[in-house]
């Protein structure tokens, strides 16, 4: 596989919209837009690569159930509204709040390519939790329209969003690139222990999530099991992490081993049939334990939730000119 990115940066729009893949098909560049509608590939978020990438090694049970809806070449990754039970160790804009400069400012978004055989494409969306501190004194976040003319920036393109009463807006330079390389993106994460294979497994994922996006480093604040109070800090590079994780699991080669499992996943997403489908992942608790993975037709017990957002009739329209 190979992995490319696209930067957009900021898209102060695209959370203010809501959109998701309509506004990726508006600002992939002609080189892999034109590829993407003639070949064909999968659209979905990062979280679902990851997802697939680490489950056959995690010591969890594991019984998850993705929505996908084929339109022609192109498969689409639905998202079911999370349930209310909030996640402690989810980092949240406290930890960012204390860690992160201008956290109050909307996350950049990064568009990310991946390469499979056969011509196919992966496109995702990451958005990096922080810049490397060096970094981000150079870079002024943009909040307002006189921000973005500042800097340089001209209204290209306004559309209405398709689901509500609002405009979105899309700005564009002739002039700016990307500001920051790849490697200044940090992910931040909250944890309480590394230890064991419970925390092999969360290295597993944190590696993953940076080395997606290509981030340089993933920075890990440990908290008390009891109050969730951040004690202490530590910084990995990718490199670090990686050594960490073949020693973690006593095989020098799970990396690759975890590429080759993404891709085997992808592959089998690559042949579900046009309409909707689910992929469903499933697995005993306890390390070693094999993943079972299925395609079936219909959204299942998804039905209702889905049929309630327009995704199926959103994503028919795209990619069709």
């Amino acid at each position: 596989m190979t992995l490319r990115s696209f930067w957009i940066s900021p898209l102060a729009s695209f959370e203010a919209c809501g959109l998701f893949f309509e506004l990726w098909e508006r600002l992939l560049p002609s080189k892999i837009l034109q590829p993407f509608k003639d070949v064909g590939g999968i659209l979905c978020t990062r979280f679902f690569l990851v997802d697939l990438a680490a489950a056959p090694w995690s010591p969890y049970e594991i019984d998850k159930s993705y929505p996908l809806f084929r339109s022609g070449k192109h498969i689409y990754m639905g998202q079911v509204p999370r349930s209310g039970v909030e996640d402690r160790m989810r980092q949240g804009h406290e930890l960012e709040a204390a860690w992160v400069k201008n956290s109050e400012v909307e996350e950049e978004k990064l568009l990310m390519a991946l390469q499979l055989p056969k011509g196919r494409q992966v496109l995702f969306a990451a958005a990096p939790d922080a810049l490397d501190p060096a970094m981000a004194e150079c870079l002024a976040p943009l909040e307002t329209e006189a921000n973005f003319v500042g800097a340089g920036y001209e209204e290209a393109e306004a559309f209405p969003h398709p689901t509500e009463p609002t405009t979105c807006r899309i700005w564009r330079s002739q002039n700016i690139g990307l500001d920051a390389p790849l490697s200044a993106y940090i992910e931040i994460k909250k944890t309480t222990h590394l230890n064991g294979l419970n925390g092999a497994n969360k290295l597993l994922n944190y590696w993953l999530q940076a080395a997606l996006m290509k981030a340089g480093a993933v920075c890990v604040a440990f908290a008390d099991d009891a109050t969730g109070v951040v004690s202490h800090g530590q910084k990995f590079s990718l490199r670090q992490l990686e050594v960490e994780i073949q020693e973690r699991f006593q095989d020098p080669d799970i990396l690759s081993k975890v590429w080759a499992s993404l891709l085997h996943s992808l592959d089998l997403i690559s042949g579900t049939m046009q309409g909707r489908s689910q992929l469903q992942l499933q697995k005993h608790r306890g390390f070693g334990e094999r993943l079972r993975e299925e395609l079936t037709e219909g959204w299942g017990e998804m039905t209702e939730t889905m049929e309630a957002h327009p995704f199926e009739p959103r994503a028919r329209q795209l990619f069709a000119s």
